[in-house]
Parts: C-alpha cells; structure tokens; sequence
C-alpha cells in the first residue's frame, strides 16, 4: 500500500506517508479508508510526507478538489502540513483546493520546518513516518 496512516488522538494529529507512485484510485481508496476509520481524525493537526512518492501524474484539479471535498463536513478546522519533493508543484494544487475550501494547508520542503509549524516534536515524528513507510502490506496502522 503506498499510503499509510496513523492516528493520534493523545497528541491530536494524524500522520500520512506516501511511497512509490501512487494511482488515484489508491489515493481516493486511502482516503475512503481513513474518513471511515473510527480513530479518525487523529484531531486537528494533519501530516503528508510525499517525499518518498512520485506524485507529480496527480496534478489534475478537478480530481485534486474531489480528494479535498471528502474533509467537508468532517473535520471542523484542519491544520495540514504537506511535506513535498519532486511533487512539490502537486502538492502546492492541492493546498490551494484545501484552503478554498476553509482549511489551513501548507507545503513545505523541510519535515523539520513541517513539525515546528505543526508543533510537534521532530524526532518522534520522524520515527512514525519511518515506520509508516517500511509498512507495505495489511492493514493501515491506525
């Protein structure tokens, strides 16, 4: 699975790693996934890291605002930091769709930027994704 999830709701957040070259079907089924987790949300805070994943093949707006729409009427407020690479010009479509919508999404380059403006601890962080990622089959991590 090139989308993985963990929810945290002692710390209010949700973390999201991405890997590989993910299609948009596994991008909406991942979402589908995750809005029908009963742990989710995590809370307000919310945590891409695409650096692993080549997402630039997504960057169609129509489809970037359908992924958007599914957060309306399900999460009150969203503070979404998206770590970007290769798909930072993907990534920036897709804040824009967030933030029309009323959210508050930024991309960043750096995770460490990410967690100061998030407020959460780098290291930890690090370590969540890292397991995110090495997890490629079964069940999301929740």
């Amino acid at each position: 699975m090139p989308i993985r999830y963990r929810c945290d709701r002692t710390k209010g957040i949700t973390y999201v790693a991405w890997k590989g070259s993910p299609s948009r079907q596994e991008w909406q089924e991942s979402t589908n996934r995750m809005l029908t987790d009963p742990l989710w949300p995590g809370g307000d805070l919310y945590l891409t890291d695409t650096r692993l994943a080549d997402v630039r093949h997504l960057e169609d707006p129509p489809f970037l605002e359908q992924i958007a729409r599914n957060f309306v009427g399900r999460v009150s407020q969203l503070k979404h930091a998206i770590v970007a690479a290769s798909g930072y010009a993907t990534a920036e479509r897709f804040q824009e769709k967030m933030n029309k919508l009323g959210f508050t999404c930024i991309v960043f380059s750096s995770l460490d930027t990410a967690c100061l403006w998030l407020g959460i601890e780098l290291r930890e962080t690090e370590k969540i994704l890292q397991e995110l990622q090495s997890e490629s089959v079964g069940p999301p991590a929740s």
